[in-house]
C-alpha cells in the first residue's frame, strides 16, 4: 500500500485534506532514509494531536499523494527533489494546493516557493535555542518555540510575495537568521522539527500553519476534537465524562474534582458559542484548554502508584525547569512526587561543571553553578540528583576539541575510514575519560549518582574502519576474507562481529564501573538502554542485562517509550524475564521521539509499572508540558 497503515480515523469525519510526504527518493543519502520517515511519522502525530487528520505518503507516492481530495502536503526532508517530483508538486500548486516543507537543500524547490537558494548556515559560539515569530503570524500561532541547531539551510524572501514568519534566536536573546518563511503557495520551514521542548507549541505551530494555508483545517479539528476529548479519559461526552469521574474519585478528591467539573462546564459553553457562530478557528484555544482540564479532572479523580520506588525525570537544563530559580524547580517535581533527578551534566570534552580538562559547555556554566543550586535545592526536598551523562555522544563538543579528538583515533569509522560522529567505547582513552568524568562529578559536586545514556553504537553499520577490521580479527582469530561484507547483516561473521561490538562496550561499562566503585564508593550507577532485548544486542550492541548481572551498574532504565500502554506491558514482561525486577527502572517517554503522552497515559503507564513490581519509572523529561500539564496531574492523582 502507498499509505502507512494506522492513519488516524473518527467515525463520520471530513474528507482527509492533508497529506504528509517524506523524502526517499528525493534524499541525498539513502542512509537517511529511515530518519526521513521518522520525521514525517513525528509531524503525522503532532497533526493527530492537534485534530489534524493526514495520510503518510513516501516520495516515491508523490502523486498519488497530491492527488484529490489533498488540498495541503506537508513535506518532510524532500532533500533534493528530481525535475519529475518539482513539476508534480508545481502542478499541485497551479491547481490550487499548499505546502509545507519541512526542510530542503533544492534551488529549484526553493525558487518554487518564492525563496533564495538554501545555503548551509553556523549559528557560532552561541547556538540558536528557539524560534522568534513576529507580532503578524496565523491565528494560535505561538510567539516562540524552542529549537537547538549548531547549522542549517538558510533561505531568504525572494518574491515579493514571501516573507519571513519567524527567526531564530539564540539563548541570549539576540536575533539571528530567518527559519520559518511564508509563502504565496504555502511555508518553508528550514530546519527539520525535533522532539524537544513543548509538545503543545509543537501542535499549535503545525496546525496554526495548516490552517492559515487551508482554512477548513479549522473546522475538521475542531469537530474531530469536540468528540475526541473525552474519548481521551474514555468517555463519549462530557456528561458521561462527569457520570464516570464522579464514580470513580475517591471521597477526598471529590470537591477537587467538582471544580474541574465547573471548569469543564464553562469551557464548553463558550466552545458551543464559537461553533453556533461558525467561528471554528476561534474555537480551537476552548478546545485544547478542555482537553488540559480533562486530563486534570481524570487525574484528580485516579491513584497512582510508585511509593516507596524511584520516582524520576530526565532535566536537559543545569539550570533547571525555571532557570535561576532551582527551589521552584524541584518544588515542582517534589509535588509530583519525584525522588530522583537526571541533570544534563557532562559528555566527553565538555561539562556544565569544571571537571579538569573538559571544555565549558556553551561557554557557559563552567562553574558549575547550576549544578550546585540543583544539588542545594533536590537535597533540602529530599531528591536524589545523577549526572545525566550521553556517554559516547560528540553532538555538542567544540570543534576545536572534536579535531583533536579524531585526530586520536577516538571516533567511529565507517567502512572507508569516513568519520562516523560517535565516540569509540573500545578506545581506552574514551573509556579513561568518562571513567575520570564519573569519579570527579562523584566527589566534588554532593551529586548522588551517574547516569549513562547513549551507550550503544548509533546504527548496525558502523565500527568498519581499517583498525576497526584488525581488532575484530584478533577478537576472532583468523583474518576476515571478505571486509566489510563478510560482517554486514547477511554476513558469514556477522554473529561473531555483533558478540565483538557489544563486548567492546561491555568493556567501557566494567572499566567505568570499576573505577567509581573504587574511587567514588556508595556512588549510583545508572543506565538508559534500549527497551527491546535481546535485540538492542544485535542492532546497537547494547547487552545491558549481562550489565546488571555482572553487578556493572546499579540498575537499568529501560527507555519503553510508546503511546501504547499495552506495548509498554509487554517490553516489561520481556525484560523481567532477564532482569531482577528490583533493578529495572521503566522508562516512559512522556515527550520522546516516540510518543508524546497526555496525563491519562502517562498515569495508565505509571501503573502499569509498578503493578508489574519493578523498581520505579522515569519520566522523560522536564520540559514546560511537563511543568504545565504532567506535574500537576501527578500531584493531583497522588
Amino acid at each position: 500500500m502507498a499509505a502507512l497503515a494506522g492513519a488516524s480515523a473518527v467515525s463520520a469525519e471530513p474528507e482527509r485534506i492533508v497529506s504528509v510526504v517524506y523524502g526517499q527518493t528525493s534524499l541525498l543519502a539513502q542512509a537517511d532514509a529511515q530518519y526521513a520517515f521518522s520525521r514525517a511519522r513525528s509531524v503525522a502525530r503532532t497533526l493527530d494531536e492537534g485534530g489534524v487528520t493526514s495520510k503518510t505518503y513516501s516520495d516515491k507516492d508523490l502523486s498519488e499523494a497530491l492527488a484529490p481530495p489533498c488540498k495541503l502536503a506537508h513535506l518532510v526532508y524532500l532533500e533534493s527533489p528530481s525535475a519529475m517530483q518539482i513539476g508534480t508538486i508545481e502542478k499541485f500548486i497551479a491547481s490550487g494546493g499548499k505546502v509545507i516543507v519541512h526542510y530542503s537543500t533544492s534551488p529549484a524547490f526553493a525558487k518554487l516557493m518564492g525563496m533564495t537558494a538554501p545555503e548551509p548556515t553556523k549559528s557560532g559560539a552561541e547556538r540558536w535555542a528557539r524560534y522568534r515569530f513576529g507580532k503578524k503570524r496565523p491565528l494560535h500561532a505561538p510567539e516562540s518555540m524552542a529549537e537547538q541547531a549548531p547549522t542549517y539551510w538558510q533561505v531568504r524572501p525572494e518574491a515579493k510575495t514571501s516573507s519571513v514568519l519567524a527567526n531564530w534566536e539564540y539563548a541570549s536573546g539576540k536575533a539571528g537568521p530567518p527559519v520559518v518563511l511564508k509563502s504565496a503557495h504555502g511555508y518553508w520551514i528550514s530546519r527539520i522539527m525535533m522532539d524537544t521542548g513543548d509538545a503543545s507549541v509543537r501542535r499549535r505551530f503545525l496546525v496554526s500553519l495548516s490552517a492559515d494555508c487551508v482554512p477548513e483545517v479549522w473546522r475538521n479539528a475542531a469537530k474531530r476534537q469536540d468528540v475526541e476529548i473525552w474519548k481521551k479519559i474514555d468517555a463519549s461526552s462530557l456528561s458521561d465524562a462527569k457520570r464516570r469521574l464522579r464514580k470513580t474519585a475517591p471521597e477526598s478528591k471529590k470537591t477537587a474534582l467538582e471544580k474541574r467539573l465547573q471548569a469543564l462546564d464553562r469551557l464548553e459553553a463558550e466552545k458551543q458559542a464559537d461553533f453556533d457562530k461558525g467561528l471554528f478557528g476561534a474555537s480551537m484555544s476552548k478546545l485544547w484548554a478542555m482537553e488540559e482540564e480533562a486530563l486534570l479532572a481524570y487525574a484528580s479523580a485516579s491513584g497512582l502508584g510508585g511509593g516507596g520506588g524511584v520516582v524520576a525525570v530526565w532535566e536537559r537544563s543545569p539550570e533547571g525547569r525555571f532557570p535561576g530559580d532551582w527551589p521552584k524547580s524541584a518544588d515542582l517535581m517534589s509535588r509530583a512526587g519525584v525522588t530522583d533527578v537526571y541533570i544534563m551534566t557532562a559528555e566527553l570534552g565538555i561539562a556544565h561543571v569544571p571537571v579538569p580538562g573538559l571544555a565549558k559547555w556553551g561557554g557557559s556554566n563552567g562553574g558549575g553553578g547550576g549544578i550546585a543550586e540543583a544539588v542545594k535545592a533536590c537535597h533540602a526536598r529530599g531528591i536524589r540528583v545523577h549526572a545525566w551523562i550521553p556517554a559516547l555522544s560528540t553532538e555538542n563538543m567544540p570543534e576545536a576539541t572534536r579535531a583533536e579528538f579524531i585526530k586520536q583515533g577516538r571516533v567511529l569509522r565507517d567502512s572507508r575510514d569516513g568519520v562516523v560522529e560517535w565516540a569509540d567505547p573500545g578506545h581506552w582513552r574514551n573509556r579513561d575519560e568518562l571513567a575520570r568524568i564519573a569519579v570527579w562529578i562523584s566527589n566534588n559536586t554532593g551529586m548522588d549518582g551517574i547516569h549513562f545514556d547513549y551507550v550503544r553504537y548509533p546504527h548496525e553499520e558502523c565500527s568498519l574502519g581499517t583498525a576497526d577490521r584488525a581488532s575484530f580479527e584478533k577478537h576472532l582469530g583468523r583474518k576476515v576474507k571478505n571486509w566489510p561484507a563478510d560482517v554486514a547483516v547477511k554476513g558469514v561473521d556477522r554473529r561473531k562481529y555483533e558478540e565483538w561490538r557489544a563486548d567492546r562496550l561491555n568493556g567501557m561499562i566494567e572499566h567505568v564501573s570499576g573505577r567509581i566503585k573504587k574511587d567514588a564508593p556508595g556512588t549510583a550507577f545508572s543506565v538508559a538502554v534500549y527497551g527491546k532485548y535481546p535485540q538492542c544486542v544485535a542492532s546497537v550492541g547494547q547487552n545491558w542485562a549481562f550489565w546488571l548481572k555482572k553487578g556493572w551498574v546499579d540498575y537499568a532504565v529501560p527507555m519503553n517509550y510508546s503511546s501504547d500502554t499495552g506495548v509498554v506491558r509487554m517490553r516489561l514482561r520481556e525484560q523481567l524475564a532477564v532482569a531482577d525486577k528490583n533493578r529495572i527502572v521503566c522508562g516512559i517517554g512522556v515527550s520522546s521521539y516516540e510518543a508524546t503522552l497526555n496525563a491519562k497515559s502517562t498515569i495508565d503507564q505509571i501503573n502499569t509499572a509498578t503493578d508489574m513490581g519493578v523498581k520505579g519509572f522515569a519520566l522523560y523529561h522536564s520540559d514546560k508540558r511537563f511543568a504545565d500539564e504532567i506535574a500537576p496531574a501527578l500531584e493531583l492523582a497522588r
